[in-house]
């Protein structure tokens, strides 16, 4: 029975005891690369770093989407994938293959403006569908803002990239 309860997030978070400004965070956590989250924007077993050299922010994204189960339970939550869109890898078939992301943001900003500039890669899995293709995603975005006195301004842009070697449907 469900209970109503739900742990969102467990995760270690240390600092690296190194010269610079070295954060980790290890487990079950929240993770955004972009301000607007267009690369990842989601709660994911991984490992996040972050460091500091003011005025530049830079954070690393390693999770583990899919660790080679099956279920057939439509029930799993998807995954956001950026501006690719949202998948399941826990259902369709069991692929027998896990699905690694990796992902990188490089913040900047002064005091009327910032951008980030971020990358996210899900080296080549198999698909979720039954179909047996290999799928390979990526997405590069550019997400910046100018602050004035009583407005500001946000844009963003994002390229996908990757292919799907799946039958033509």
């Amino acid at each position: 029975a469900n209970s109503g309860w739900e742990i969102k997030n467990a995760y270690i978070d240390f600092n690296a005891p190194v010269d610079m400004p070295l954060n980790f965070k290890v487990g079950l956590l929240g993770a955004k690369l972009t301000k607007a989250g267009v690369v990842f924007n989601d709660d994911t077993p991984g490992i996040y770093v972050t460091t500091n050299f003011d005025p530049v922010k830079v954070r690393l994204l390693y999770s583990r989407l899919n660790d080679n189960v099956f279920d057939s339970n439509p029930q799993n939550p998807t995954v956001s994938l950026g501006g690719i869109g949202q998948v399941n890898p826990m259902t369709g078939t069991d692929s027998g293959d896990d699905w690694d992301f990796w992902g990188a943001d490089v913040g900047f900003g002064g005091e009327y403006w910032s951008a980030d500039v971020g990358i996210g890669y899900l080296p080549t899995t198999k698909s979720p569908s039954d179909d047996g293709a290999d799928l390979d995603f990526g997405i590069v975005a550019l997400d910046g803002d100018l602050k004035f006195d009583h407005w500001t301004a946000y844009g963003t842009a994002a390229m996908n990239f990757g292919a799907d070697d799946g039958p033509a449907g």
